[in-house]
């Protein structure tokens, strides 16, 4: 089971987020400000945020993120085909919304797998800063 911090201003979509993701611990925010500040308190194993909330949208809060934790980011937008990432912030994935929650599990364990593979090849003096 990992921690997954899901991060979006509609209180809707969160709750229907968590019960997708069900077999995850799954910490919520309703806004960039709030997530930045759970990835600090609770280190969770993957972000999954919406781009287009009031405040610190969600590319900003994932560059913050990026800057000072090495965890997968799955970002989430209506206009996905249409985003632009912006140069040094990779997310695993921008996922269209709505979204097919089968594809939206896969999409988050492929990502947690991928960060524990990381994350095991990683030199022991790496892996812990």
């Amino acid at each position: 089971m990992a921690k997954i911090l899901v991060v979006d201003d509609d209180l809707m979509i969160r709750v229907i987020l968590k019960h997708t993701l069900e077999e995850h611990e799954v910490l919520m925010a309703e806004d960039g400000r709030q997530a930045i500040a759970l990835v600090e308190w609770e280190q969770p194993d993957l972000v999954l945020m919406d781009i287009l909330m009031p405040g610190l949208d969600g590319i900003t809060t994932a560059q913050v993120i990026a800057t000072r934790h090495s965890l997968p980011i799955i970002l989430m937008s209506e206009l996905a085909d249409d985003v632009v990432v912006p140069f040094g912030l990779s997310p695993v994935k921008v996922v269209q919304k709505p979204f097919d929650p089968i594809e939206l599990r896969k999409t988050v364990s492929i990502a947690i797998s991928n960060a524990l593979l990381k994350r095991a090849s990683m030199p022991a003096r790496l892996a812990c800063s």
